[in-house]
């Protein structure tokens, strides 16, 4: 993938003289060779229909990607409100020194209207961090101005919020870099 590889083994063998390396396949007429061969091509099927998935649901694409989940070791993705969840606690143990009482309530207001929001949106509770782009920010600021009415102060304030995780844990993968135009 993009000039990359990774590997993996098939469990399987061949004779070195019924191997043919620029198919990548068993030359051999033998059942053992037609056995390989359709071994092979089931193997080389599955990494194609991994990668439409990818593809489909418009996710990062690498040969090691590629390689875990055709070994089924797919990763738990980073979701937003987990991650919320956590930048709150932390602020919580600081108010008194770092942070007010006042700065904690609202980031627990925040919170409720972002799960509120993916509720009301998408009817999930939680999304993978990735998925947050300048299309879900824009539904956010709607959200919280159309659907929760709030002022632009306090629109601005929920969204600076996200952007404060932004700036701490949230991916900068190039799709979110989140700045205020108002």
């Amino acid at each position: 993938m993009d000039g990359r590889r990774s590997e993996i083994t098939t469990g399987r063998s061949c004779e070195p003289e019924k191997w043919s390396i620029s198919a990548g396949r068993s030359s051999g007429k033998t059942e053992e060779s037609r056995t390989l061969n359709a071994y092979l091509t089931d193997l080389k099927t599955k990494v194609y229909e991994i990668h439409r998935q990818l593809v489909q649901k418009d996710e990062i694409i690498t040969a090691d990607i590629i390689r875990d989940r055709f070994l089924g070791k797919e990763e738990t993705p980073i979701t937003l409100v987990s991650v919320f969840e956590e930048h709150n606690r932390k602020v919580e143990i600081l108010v008194g020194s770092k942070y007010t009482s006042g700065t904690a309530e609202r980031y627990r207001t925040s919170l409720k209207h972002t799960i509120n929001f993916l509720q009301w949106k998408y009817e999930v509770s939680d999304v993978p961090l990735k998925k947050i782009n300048h299309q879900f920010i824009s539904e956010y600021d709607f959200y919280l101005r159309a659907v929760r009415k709030c002022n632009n102060n306090s629109a601005v304030k929920y969204l600076k919020n996200l952007e404060k995780l932004s700036g701490s844990v949230l991916p900068t993968n190039g799709c979110l870099l989140i700045h205020f135009k108002l």
